[in-house]
């Protein structure tokens, strides 16, 4: 069987950084609400973009600076992930050239290109399509 192509998700499959993205939610929504959310109250919206996500705490108003506020929290927090999951810098290199790579993530493409970009990923993949705000 002869493959096209190969998609990716970021968040525990390239990198093992859903502990920061978990982080970065509560650490937000503490620094703009002053309440302290529980992980499971965070992680039951995971598969929202972060607009999404945050919408579910914060009224339309106050959304977009939490947005902004939740992008550096999590840029912060994203240095301690120092490198992609082992071996997946040599799974891309062997991929590449052989098959189009590509990235599908419910986080947002601006979020995804951060990751991606801070652990040196970026420039493997010919698609990055990130997810869509859905506040329901």
């Amino acid at each position: 069987m002869t493959y096209k192509a190969v998609l990716f998700d970021v968040d525990g499959t390239l990198v093992d950084n859903v502990n920061i993205c978990t982080a970065a939610y509560r650490e937000t929504l503490l620094r703009c609400t002053g309440r302290r959310y529980t992980d499971e109250e965070i992680t039951r919206h995971y598969g929202k973009t972060e607009e999404g996500i945050l919408a579910v705490y914060v009224g339309p108003a106050e959304l977009p600076g939490v947005v902004e506020t939740y992008f550096a929290v999590y840029s912060e927090l994203h240095r301690a992930v120092p490198a992609p999951f082992p071996g997946m810098y040599e799974l891309l290199s062997g991929l590449q050239g052989q098959v189009k790579l590509g990235v599908v993530t419910g986080k947002s493409l601006r979020l995804a290109e951060v990751t991606l970009r801070e652990l040196g990923l970026l420039d493997y993949f010919l698609v990055i399509e990130g997810g869509f705000v859905d506040r329901a």
